[in-house]
C-alpha cells in the first residue's frame, strides 16, 4: 500500500487520492508553473489509521446525533470526534514513511495543509473549512498531520458538509506538505474579477508577510485590477497595513510591525504584470476562472494553490447600440430572481383586482416603462425618474385623503394572505408526487400562477409606501410605522411558502421536460407545459448570459425581452449611470461582496462571545469575522454585515457569496465611527454604507 506520493507525480485525476487542494498541485507541476516542492501524505494513509485504531464506526456515531440547525450538536460532535483523533497513535508504518520523505525533502520547515477529497471542486468550495499549519519543524510533523485529519470535523467543516448535503458522501482527506516558502510579500488571485464578474479583468491581492492573514480575512490587502485583454493595469488600492505575520525562529510564527514600510505599494508594476500572466497561463491551462493562493520570495513568484471559482454567475458586456433613453433611468433595486417571476410581476401589477381596484393605477405607476437587467439570477431594476416621482406623489395622495387607507389596506392584505396559505397546502402536496405527469404540472403552475398574481403586490406594497414616505413625508411614515412592519410581518411568511412550493416545481418541470424554465417568461412556460410551441435552447440559454427586459404596461404581451449583442451598449450605459448616480450623504466606502442592499439598526460586535445575541434584523458591524462566525450568523435573518478588515477574494468574502449575506468590507475604524443602533444602510453593490439616524 502506498501512503505518501511527490507532488511530481500527481495530477488533476488524482483528487481521490491527493484531495483538490494535492492534486491541483501536482497539475500546476505538470503545467511548468512554479509550485514549492513537497508531497502528499494519501487518503489511504487517513483510512488506514481510522481503520487500525477503530475509530471509524465512532465518527460516523457522532455525526448522525449532529442537528445541522443546532449549533451545540455541532461542536459538541467536532469536539468529541477530533478529541479521539488527537489521542489516538498513528501507525507506525505510516509514521516512518512520512519522516522519511520530510529527510528527502532537505527543508527545516515545512507548511502542513489539509486537502479534502471534495475540496475545491465546482460545485463546494472548501476554501477554509479545514486546517494549514505553517513553519512546522519536523518534531511537531506527524502531531500536525493528525491535527489536519481531525480538521475534517471542526464545527465549520461538519456545518458546511452538511449544508453542501455532503453528509453521505465518502469524504476523506490527504495531507500536503510543502518546503516552507518564506514569504516576503504573498496574496490571493481571481482570474475573473469576483464583484464585477467581468473576464476580461483579473484582481490581485496583496500584502506583506505570509499569505495567511490575507485568506482568513485579518489584513486588508491592497488590491489591483488588470484587463487580460491589453494586459495594462487599469486600478490600483493601496491600503496602509500595520503588521504583517512572519517566521518565528524556533517555528511558529509571529507578528511584526511594519512602521513606515506599511503604507508602500505591496507589488509595483512590473511585478503586478508577471503575477498576471502567471494567473493567464494558469486559467488557459484549466480552461476555466480560477481562485489562485501565491507567495514572493527571493525574486520568484509561488503558486501554493489554484481552484476554481464556484460563486461567478455574471458575463460582461461588449458594445452595441441603445434600445432606450438611459439617461432617463435611475437605478432602484437589486435581488435574486428568475426571468420568469419578473415577467409575472408586470402582470401582477395590472392584474383586474377584486377587492382593491385602485391599485390598479398605482401599479401602473410602478411598472410602467421599468426596465430590467439580469445576469443569472442577480436582476437590477432601473425606472424613469418621472414614473418614481409619480409613483410617489399617488402613494402620498392616496394615504392623505384617507387615514385609514393603509389600514384598510394591510387588512385586505391579511385576509388574502390568509386564503392563499391554505391553497398552498393542496399545491404541496400535489408537486410533492415523484410520478408528477405534465397534465398536473400545467395544473400546478395555472393554481400557483392565479395565488401569485393576487398576491405579490400585496406583499411587496408595504415596502413600495415606505419608501415613497420615507423620503417625502417622514412624519406620516412614523405614524404607520407599525401598521406597515403588521402588513408585511402577516404576509411575509405566505411569500416565502410560494416561493418555496415554486422551488419544487422548477425540479419537478426540469426533471420531467428537460428544460431549465427559470429563464422562460410566463407565456412561455404556458405554451411549453401545453405543448403549443417549442423555443429554440439556445435563445433561452443566450438569457442566462444576460437579458433585458422592458416593461409596457398598456401592451398585451407587457414585456419585451432582448439578448446577445443588442443589449450590450443599453446595459452599459444603465450601469455607467447606476455608478455616477448621486450618493448618499454619510457615505463610508469599502469592497462589496455580492450583491443586494438593506437598511436597518447597526449592532456593533465588540466580543466574539456575544455572536449568539445578535439581534434578528440588524447590520451587524465587526472589526473582522471569521468563518466560524459567519457560521454562527446562519438563521439570525441578520440584513448585512460591514467589516474593517477583509478583501474582496478572503474566505469571509467567499462565504458570504454562498451564504447570501450582503457584505462590505474594508471600510476603515467602521466599528469606532458608528454607534449601536444607529440606522445605516448598506450597499453591497457598489461597496458603501451610509449613516442615516439614530433608531
Amino acid at each position: 500500500m502506498t501512503y505518501t506520493k511527490s507532488l511530481s507525480k500527481l495530477s488533476k485525476k488524482d483528487v481521490a487520492i491527493a484531495g483538490g487542494k494535492g492534486a491541483s498541485l501536482g497539475e500546476l507541476l505538470q503545467a511548468k508553473i512554479l509550485v514549492p516542492n513537497g508531497f502528499v501524505v494519501l487518503t489511504d494513509a487517513f483510512d488506514k489509521f481510522l481503520d487500525d485504531t477503530d475509530l471509524r464506526q465512532e465518527v460516523l456515531a457522532q455525526l448522525d446525533k449532529v442537528d445541522q440547525d443546532k449549533m451545540h450538536t455541532i461542536e459538541r460532535a467536532s469536539e468529541r470526534i477530533q478529541q479521539m483523533i488527537l489521542r489516538a497513535n498513528m501507525p507506525k508504518e505510516i509514521a516512518e514513511i512520512i519522516s522519511k520523505d520530510f529527510s528527502s525533502l532537505g527543508a527545516k520547515y515545512v507548511a502542513v495543509r489539509s486537502s479534502a477529497t471534495e475540496e475545491d471542486s465546482n460545485s463546494a468550495a472548501w476554501a477554509g473549512q479545514l486546517e494549514t499549519y505553517l513553519n512546522t519543524k519536523e518534531e511537531a510533523l506527524l502531531e500536525n498531520v493528525k491535527k489536519c485529519w481531525a480538521s475534517l470535523f471542526t464545527p465549520r467543516a461538519i456545518f458546511y458538509r452538511f449544508e453542501k448535503k455532503l453528509k453521505e458522501s465518502n469524504i476523506s482527506v490527504a495531507v500536503v506538505v510543502q518546503e516552507m516558502i518564506e514569504s516576503e510579500k504573498a496574496g490571493i488571485a481571481f482570474s475573473v474579477h469576483p464583484v464585477t464578474q467581468d473576464k476580461n479583468q483579473m484582481i490581485i491581492e496583496a500584502i506583506f508577510g505570509l499569505g495567511e492573514t490575507i485568506v482568513s480575512g485579518t489584513i486588508t490587502p491592497d488590491s489591483y485590477v488588470v484587463s487580460k485583454k491589453d494586459n495594462k493595469i487599469i486600478d490600483i488600492n493601496i491600503h496602509e497595513q500595520t503588521k504583517a505575520l512572519y517566521k518565528k525562529d524556533g517555528g511558529g510564527n509571529e507578528w511584526r510591525d511594519l512602521d513606515d514600510k506599511g503604507t508602500e505599494q505591496v507589488l509595483n508594476e512590473k511585478a503586478i504584470l508577471k503575477l498576471a500572466g502567471i494567473i493567464k497561463k494558469i486559467e488557459s491551462h484549466y480552461n476555466a476562472p480560477q481562485d489562485i493562493e501565491w507567495a514572493f520570495a527571493n525574486g520568484k513568484f509561488f503558486i501554493t494553490q489554484s481552484r476554481p471559482i464556484t460563486t461567478l454567475t455574471r458575463t460582461s458586456p461588449v458594445s452595441s447600440r441603445a434600445l432606450i433613453d438611459t439617461k432617463q433611468y435611475i437605478y432602484v433595486a437589486n435581488r435574486e430572481i428568475t426571468l420568469l417571476e419578473m415577467s409575472l410581476i408586470i402582470e401582477s401589477y395590472r392584474h383586474k383586482y377584486t377587492e382593491v381596484n385602485v391599485l390598479r393605477e398605482f401599479g401602473k405607476l410602478l411598472s410602467d416603462q421599468a426596465v430590467i437587467v439580469g445576469k443569472g439570477l442577480s436582476v437590477d431594476m432601473y425606472r424613469t425618474k418621472e414614473s418614481i416621482k409619480k409613483a410617489g406623489d399617488c402613494s402620498i395622495a392616496l394615504i392623505k385623503n384617507d387615514k385609514l387607507f393603509l389600514h384598510n389596506l394591510a387588512d385586505i392584505s391579511i385576509k388574502i394572505a390568509g386564503k392563499i396559505i391554505r391553497k398552498i397546502e393542496g399545491l404541496k402536496i400535489l408537486i410533492s408526487n415523484e410520478n408528477i405527469s405534465q397534465q398536473q404540472l400545467k395544473t400546478f403552475y395555472m393554481t400557483w400562477r392565479e395565488l401569485f398574481l393576487n398576491f405579490f403586490p400585496m406583499q411587496v406594497l408595504p415596502l413600495g409606501f415606505e419608501r415613497s414616505l420615507e423620503f417625502n413625508e417622514k412624519d406620516i411614515l412614523i405614524k404607520n410605522k407599525e401598521v406597515l412592519i403588521n402588513w408585511r410581518d402577516k404576509t411575509q411568511y405566505v411569500q416565502m411558502q410560494l416561493e418555496k412550493v415554486f422551488a419544487t416545481f422548477l425540479g419537478q418541470t426540469k426533471k420531467k421536460l428537460k428544460k431549465d424554465i427559470r429563464y422562460h417568461s410566463d407565456m412561455e412556460v404556458i405554451q411549453s407545459l401545453t405543448k403549443e410551441k417549442v423555443f429554440n435552447k439556445n435563445d433561452i440559454n443566450l438569457r442566462e448570459n444576460g437579458y433585458l427586459m422592458i416593461w409596457d404596461f398598456e401592451n398585451e404581451i407587457p414585456y419585451s425581452i432582448y439578448t446577445g449583442k443588442e443589449i450590450i451598449q443599453t446595459v452599459s450605459l444603465l450601469e455607467k449611470e447606476k455608478n455616477i448616480g448621486d450618493k448618499p450623504k454619510n457615505l463610508m466606502h469599502g469592497s462589496g461582496i455580492g450583491s443586494g442592499s438593506c437598511k436597518a439598526p447597526a449592532y456593533i460586535l465588540e466580543n466574539k462571545d456575544d455572536l449568539n445575541d445578535v439581534p434578528q434584523g440588524c447590520i451587524l458591524v465587526a472589526k473582522v469575522l471569521e468563518l466560524e462566525d459567519i457560521h454562527k450568523l446562519k438563521g439570525k435573518n441578520i440584513c448585512g454585515v460591514v467589516t474593517e478588515e477583509g478583501g474582496l477574494t478572503s474566505h469571509i468574502a467567499i462565504s458570504g457569496r454562498e451564504l447570501g449575506v450582503p457584505i462590505v468590507v474594508a471600510v476603515k475604524n467602521v466599528t469606532r465611527l458608528i454607534q449601536k443602533d444607529v440606522l445605516i444602510s448598506i450597499d453591497a453593490d457598489d461597496g458603501y454604507i451610509t449613516i442615516n439616524n439614530v433608531k
